[in-house]
Order: C-alpha cells, then structure tokens, then sequence
C-alpha cells in the first residue's frame, strides 16, 4: 500500500483507481437494453422514494443515514479506526431503525403498490346515502355537536373498525344523530363507513404528530388529519365549538361554502372521484382551504376592530372650558 505525503495526492489517487476501476467495468461486457431498463427502474424507485418522504420528518432522517454512510466511508479512506468502528457498529442496526422509523412510509408504499392493479376491486361499487348522512351532519353543525365520520375508500380500515363498536348498519340520519348525542355511549370516537354500510361507531383514530396545524383544531380535527395521512379516506367532521363542518382528505381540510345537502354532496364527491383537468378550474372555483379562509376571517376582524375603536375615539366628548380657557 503506497504512502501518501498529504491528503491531496490521495484523494487524487482514490479517484484515479474509481476512473480505472470504472473504466475495467466497462470493458468487461457492453451495455445492453436491459442494463438501461434497470437503471430506469432503480431510478423511478428512488424518485417515488424521495417523493414520497420530501416535508416529512423522514426526509431528515434518510439524510441522517446518508451522512452516516458518508462518514464511514471517509472514515475508512483517511484510515481512523475508531471513528470508522464505531459508525460500523451503528451500520449494523440501521436495518432496524429504517423498520421502526419510517413504519407508516412503508406502509403507504405497500398498500399503494397493493392497491395498484386491484382498485377497480377493492372500490365499492357505489356511494352510500348521501343524503341522510350529510341531512344529519348539517343538523348537528346547526346544534353545534361534535361528529367525526370516516368514509373508506380502497385502503381497507378493518383495524380501525375492529378497535370500535361493530354495527354494519344501513346509514341513516337517525343512526347518526343516535349515535353522536351528547349522552350516548357511542359518541366519543368516529363512525367509519365501509361498503355503503355504517361498520363501527366509536372508533379510535390515529393523531396527527403535525405542528403547522391550526390552534382551534382539537381531538377530532387532529385524528381526520391523522386517518387521512395514513390512508386514502375522506372524513367529515364537525366542530363542537363552533359547528363548522369540515372535510380532510390527504392531511389537507376544506370547508364547503355553505351547509346546504347539495354543496356537500359536490364537494364530497370532488375529493372522492378523480377530477380531470379542464373540471379542475370550474370545480375549484368554489372550494377553499380551511387556513385560507381563517386567515381571511381574522383580517376582517382586525379591521372591525380597528374601525370600532375609530369611532369610539371619534364620538368621545370633547372637554369643555372654563372661564380661563383651561380645562376642568
């Protein structure tokens, strides 16, 4: 092994033995078609990868394991054991870790490579009853009691309908009332529909571990962005405090203009059906995200604000003078 005087002449001769080695490679066989199949593929895998986890705490620690791999290697270049033993014994439980860590990335991937060539048999074959389950969430924003309903779609929710009440029911808006008022034994939790059919009441949902999410959201918004992170379901729920009835979809909310059975219908089915492009301006047009028209509303209150204070100061009396043009 020859002896390098300082570390530029060896990092030049690492790259010539890489060039060289590269070099022999090639020369071994030519490239074939298959060859370039299989960079394209590892490289759409990698790409989805990256997709997949980019915003997401997964990405920082994907780029922690890069750093340690990049450690190692300089490590074993520049010839410092310890440092390179200890790194090693860390590459030994990463297996483990990239388990543990980035459970619910796999699990997207595993049930969107699952659902794939299958979702024309996994997708129920037609919506359940709108009309009474969206008659009974508008009752109940108008009386301001609490509701959280989960519509599944093709990533099954068996576990979660499992942890609940199991009722296979036929929707009604008498069910639901029944079943969020205030007193029942089934209101603390979600109603989750599958097939068409009420499956479970009273069911325990995951939170969402967001920290951008607004201040008002309590238990219920946090577990439709938790549900609907984890799987493709759309839920509807409804806030206790103010009744205000909102959709979550893909961790996203969205409130509908108003109330009516129609306008939720519409919007219920522009989250659950795929949109094309040229419906997607028209459809949008009246939808909005929640954040957006919070932070419109609180504008509005600060210029209310402003404009009250404005004419109290202005209806204020003046203080009137004395004898000695001084006031009282």
């Amino acid at each position: 092994m020859p002896i390098y005087t300082n570390t530029m002449d060896a990092i030049k001769a690492f790259f010539n033995e890489s060039f060289d080695f590269l070099q022999l490679s090639l020369q071994l066989r030519s490239i074939q078609f298959w060859d370039i199949l299989d960079i394209l593929i590892m490289w759409l895998l990698i790409y989805n990868l990256l997709k997949l986890i980019h915003g997401t705490r997964a990405m920082q620690m994907a780029m922690g394991i890069v750093a340690l791999f990049v450690i190692q290697v300089a490590a074993d270049f520049l010839r410092m054991t310890v440092l390179s033993k200890v790194v090693s014994s860390l590459f030994t439980i990463i297996p483990i870790a990239i388990i543990v860590l980035f459970e619910n990335e796999i699990r997207k991937v595993l049930a969107s490579l699952g659902r794939g060539p299958f979702v024309g048999l996994t997708q129920s074959s037609s919506d359940p009853d709108l009309d009474q389950i969206f008659f009974a969430v508008r009752y109940l924003a108008e009386r301001n009691i609490g509701a959280l309903i989960v519509f599944e779609r093709t990533e099954g929710l068996k576990n979660y309908i499992e942890i609940g009440t199991v009722l296979d029911s036929v929707p009604s808006s008498e069910l639901l009332l029944n079943i969020f008022y205030s007193k029942s034994n089934l209101h603390d939790g979600a109603v989750i529909i599958s097939q068409d059919r009420i499956a479970s009441a009273s069911s325990v949902l995951p939170l969402s571990n967001r920290v951008d999410l607004p201040r008002h959201f309590g238990t219920r918004h946090r577990a439709a962005v938790g549900i609907s992170e984890e799987t493709d379901c759309v839920v509807v729920v409804v806030s206790e405090e103010s009744g205000r009835i909102t959709f979550v979809k893909n961790g996203e909310a969205f409130v509908p203009e108003d109330y009516s059975i129609a306008q939720l219908k519409n919007l219920f089915h522009e989250l659950t059906q795929h949109v094309e492009e040229d419906d997607k301006s028209r459809t949008t047009l009246w939808r909005k995200t929640l954040f957006r028209r919070e932070r419109r509303k609180l504008i509005a209150s600060k210029e209310l604000t402003s404009s009250e204070e404005i004419e109290t100061v202005s209806e204020e009396p003046e203080p009137q003078k004395t004898a000695s043009g001084s006031g009282p």
